[in-house]
């Protein structure tokens, strides 16, 4: 049974999660926070797009003004006042259950704030659903367990703060660790995001996994075609996300959906209600992946850049 669920940060993830709750099949109240009025008036705006009469909403800009109890919390802010919003969410609010967005925070400290701030909840997952794509599944039931995964992904928009989706997926194929991360492929300098105060950077950062899996991503500020190859067990696949067609070079063809976020919430609120977990990465294997990336990231940028920090400067 679920009662209050409480998205925290309504920008444009956030809205994407409201909207994806329209497709809840039991009646809820959500309680939808953002100290931006402007935030809260296009949360309201696609709300009432996508038709969701059957759940109450109610928009507050005072985290104060939340209940007391509150059965799953969303925080979909940005990771530079992540492990603010989920203090003042738990200091006048007990939680049962969490998913937070990615990139979870910008210091590795702040990481384990996090874990601690949620630890009287009965589960706490991260928003890195790669795993749990159809296409994906797919390619990965047509092998053995324990096979390697070589994966390349060329030409990602916004590299540093979405290189955890790639990871997470990669590192649950056989459930193994970061053994390295090469970060020397990157650009010198870092260039400024879309977002004022955060940056990113272009360039390759390599990663292997304790299996012997290895994950090659590149990204750029450019717009360039972006890219996904694997090489599993000899074979060389192709995968086209936008259509959801996997072909490799024996000409097999395995197909599945790519799932959007306002398809993915109202699913996942269902399993953990049912089930109490989800495919979800938990807090603490979430934190063990982002540890060594915002560690790789952070020398990165303090030894290119004249600014030195103590966080990395990323959504």
């Amino acid at each position: 049974m679920v009662n209050n669920v409480l998205i925290a940060g309504a920008g444009q993830l956030g809205s994407r999660y409201l909207q994806g709750l329209s497709c809840y099949v039991s009646p809820i109240k959500i309680w939808v926070f953002d100290i931006a009025p402007s935030a809260l008036e296009r949360a309201q705006h696609r709300w009432e797009e996508c038709g969701g009469s059957a759940h109450s909403v109610v928009y507050v800009s005072d985290i104060a003004d939340i209940p007391d109890k509150l059965d799953f919390v969303f925080v979909t802010s940005n990771s530079d006042v992540r492990q603010d919003i989920v203090r003042k969410i738990v200091q006048v609010s007990s939680v049962r259950f969490w998913i937070l967005e990615k990139v979870l925070a910008r210091r590795v400290s702040e990481l384990y704030n996090l874990l601690n701030l949620t630890s009287e909840s009965a589960g706490v997952w991260v928003n890195t659903p790669m795993y749990l794509w159809p296409l994906y599944k797919n390619i990965r039931d047509y092998y053995p367990l324990g096979t390697l995964l070589h994966a390349r992904f060329s030409n990602i928009n916004g590299l540093a703060c979405n290189a955890i989706h790639y990871i997470d997926f990669v590192s649950r194929w056989n459930q193994g660790r970061i053994v390295s991360l090469d970060t020397s492929g990157l650009n010198n300098k870092w260039v400024s995001s879309k977002r004022a105060g955060f940056f990113e950077v272009e360039g390759q950062i390599a990663v292997g996994f304790s299996d012997g899996s290895t994950l090659l991503l590149s990204g750029s500020t450019k717009p360039e075609a972006y890219s996904v190859e694997f090489e599993i067990d000899g074979d060389i696949w192709t995968v086209d996300d936008v259509n959801g067609v996997a072909k490799n070079n024996t000409g097999r063809v395995i197909t599945g959906s790519i799932l959007r976020q306002s398809e993915l919430i109202a699913p996942l609120l269902g399993n953990i209600v049912s089930s109490g977990c989800c495919g979800l990465p938990t807090l603490e294997l979430s934190v063990i992946q982002h540890e060594p990336l915002l560690n790789a990231l952070l020398t990165h940028w303090n030894v290119n850049m004249e600014e030195k920090l103590d966080y990395v400067p990323i959504t």
